[in-house]
């Protein structure tokens, strides 16, 4: 009888194989043989059916195309849904394992059964500029994270949902969002349990290259509707402090918002406390060019 795997990971994919095969390389060189892959495909063409079949032989995969695209992140919880592992570790399409022993240091930190999440730093290749930078959390904002996992709102230091693992449980990600979805599944895990950073860059985050949500996501509806509809989740009406005003003060300003009714079209909802709001949309729209 073979036993579940170890690690369930997880790749939801759209197009660009280019990238894909990078992903799937770097999962066949690692030194931590327990585990599955489950691709979830929203693709429009068989090109992503095509390569999943030639790596077919080298370890446990599971594909299912999508006969409706799902988009982000309805897709990431198809790849969930098909979960058997104790461990789930995302990997988008367009990233990758860094080096052969990733996998292993991500697993080595669940050792401790107290751990429930871990994220590593990131080398972020930036396709347009053929540069390279890196995600390296400080050592004072892993310390604020682990007492106020809110700090994350408007300051993701943890990065793309590539750069974590964590053991699997009931949640999923919120699909009225695409934009902040990350920030949103992070909070609410971080919340109820113990985190571990991992101070090496286990993983290669892509960035500035066509087809990335991030990329299509910066318009008023995403950006505003977003913000707002996760600051009633985290927050629940209370009322922001100095930096989180002045950070909506500036995003109003920038998206020339004009009303709590304009951001009630965006998200349903109204954002709370609605009173305060509405104030400093009128700040926003004092002295604006």
């Amino acid at each position: 009888m073979i036993s579940s795997p170890f690690v369930s990971i997880c790749i939801p994919t759209y197009n660009q194989i280019h990238f894909l095969k990078k992903t799937l390389d770097s999962i066949t060189i690692q030194t931590f043989k327990n585990y599955e892959v489950i691709v979830t495909d929203d693709s429009t063409t068989n090109e992503v059916c095509e390569l999943v079949k030639k790596y077919e032989s080298l370890f446990k995969i599971t594909y299912v195309r999508n006969p409706v695209s799902l988009g982000s992140p309805a897709n990431w919880n198809k790849a969930l849904s098909f979960c058997k592992g104790d461990l789930v570790k995302f990997i988008h399409h367009d990233d990758w394992f860094s080096g052969k022993d990733s996998l292993l240091e991500f697993v080595k930190v669940f050792e401790d059964p107290n751990i429930k999440f871990a994220f590593c730093n990131s080398e972020i290749r930036n396709i347009s500029q053929n540069s390279i930078s890196y995600n390296i959390p400080p050592k004072e904002f892993i310390e604020q994270l682990r007492n106020n996992p809110n700090i994350l709102f408007n300051n993701n230091r943890i990065g793309a949902p590539t750069a974590m693992m964590y053991r699997k449980n009931s949640e999923k990600f919120d699909e009225r969002m695409k934009y902040l979805v990350d920030l949103d599944f992070y909070i609410r895990l971080l919340k109820k349990d113990n985190f571990c950073h991992i101070d090496k860059a286990l993983i290669v985050n892509t960035s500035h290259h066509e087809g990335q949500v991030t990329a299509s996501s910066m318009d008023k509806q995403t950006q505003v509707g977003e913000y707002s509809y996760l600051y009633n989740k985290v927050y629940k009406g209370k009322i922001p402090s100095i930096a989180l005003s002045w950070f909506f003060i500036k995003l109003f300003r920038t998206h020339r918002i004009k009303s709590v009714d304009e951001i009630f079209s965006f998200i349903n909802e109204l954002i709370k406390p609605t009173w305060y709001f509405k104030i400093l949309i009128r700040i926003a729209n004092i002295n604006r060019n």
